[in-house]
């Protein structure tokens, strides 16, 4: 997500950018291993394929947009770790 941040603050192309699409794939592939992961593994994977083909996302609707936007994925990935946490005191409390 790092990655994202710095390429998105230094420019305003949006552009197809194999790297960070790569990026996504394999956050979203890790993800899925997690128990609950599923939904953000979903929105990881399709930030991936927005950064494949961002052209594709032109045009769609600001809700489409906004399911895959940095803000989204990290309530979604706060809400993991909350999960996890919440977990992680019943196994070890």
């Amino acid at each position: 997500m790092a990655e994202t941040v710095s390429f998105v603050g230094q420019t305003n192309n949006r552009e197809a950018n194999p790297r960070l699409a790569s990026l996504w794939a394999d956050a979203s592939s890790s993800i899925r291993k997690i128990g609950d992961g599923a939904d953000l593994a979903d929105l990881t994977f399709e930030k991936n394929l927005y950064w494949r083909n961002p052209e594709f996302y032109r045009g769609q609707g600001e809700n489409k947009l906004h399911r895959i936007s940095l803000d989204n994925i990290l309530v979604q990935l706060r809400q993991l770790r909350s999960s996890y946490d919440r977990l992680q005191k019943k196994v070890n409390g």
